[in-house]
């Protein structure tokens, strides 16, 4: 684990870090998970679609970031789309 398989050529692997990132996935997966789960219990099934469809612009800004591995800027027509999918969630 965590070992370099590819250590040569124009892309050498940098997996040191790999286990950590691993395991932070399956904390923040399983935490994902069970906060859906309280969501069914304490709310309604409206809340929980509600805060799923909310998930889809977040996803698409946090991808925008420049520090996300391949990465793309926000376009005019991605930030209209955006505030068109939240308006219709609020209103």
């Amino acid at each position: 684990f965590g070992l370099n398989s590819i250590d040569s050529g124009c892309h050498p692997d940098h997996c040191e870090g790999s286990p950590l990132f691993v395991n932070l996935f399956l904390v923040f997966n399983i935490l994902f998970n069970i906060l859906l789960i309280f969501m069914l219990k304490y709310g309604s099934s409206n809340v929980l679609f509600l805060s799923s469809t909310v998930m889809v612009p977040l996803g698409n800004l946090i991808f925008a970031l420049p520090f996300i591995p391949g990465h793309t800027p926000l376009k005019d027509s991605d930030v209209a789309g955006l505030l068109l999918i939240m308006s219709g969630l609020v209103a």
